[in-house]
């Protein structure tokens, strides 16, 4: 999966032009709604692989313990397929939900990408606590 952070723009269409080294992964991904810590919300981008592990965390539980949880991804989860360009549409709804506009940052971890409003990244990336991060690390052993 993709790492580091992308400044990217969406066009008028609501298309992303999704970085070459990611591309290779996939010419189908899976968007969802995501949120962080604090409930600031974007957009998680899957490969059907790693979509399919996650949906797995969440269905392996029992309905009425994770029926929330369950709602919140899977309902929202739209799939997507890369066009000739190496764009993929993002609806409207899930644009207006990640109050995407014309700036956006994308970043990856691990198992997603995630597509954040740039203006909200900046922010978030500005605000972090450097000092709970070293506390963070320490306990981690990192």
């Amino acid at each position: 999966m993709q790492t580091g952070c992308k400044a990217l723009t969406i066009d008028a269409k609501g298309r992303i032009c999704l970085p070459s080294k990611l591309r290779v992964h996939s010419e189908t991904y899976i968007v969802t709604c995501g949120l962080d810590a604090q409930k600031n919300k974007s957009l998680w981008v899957f490969t059907p692989d790693k979509w399919e592990a996650f949906e797995e965390k969440i269905t392996s539980n029992p309905r009425s313990k994770i029926f929330d949880v369950y709602e919140f991804f899977i309902s929202n989860a739209d799939e997507l397929k890369i066009d000739g360009n190496g764009r993929i549409l993002i609806s409207q709804y899930l644009r207006d939900y990640a109050n995407l506009s014309k700036d956006v940052a994308l970043w990856g971890g691990s198992d997603h990408i995630e597509i954040w409003d740039k203006t909200l990244w900046d922010s978030k990336v500005a605000a972090r606590d450097l000092d709970k991060i070293f506390e963070s690390m320490d306990e981690l052993g990192i």
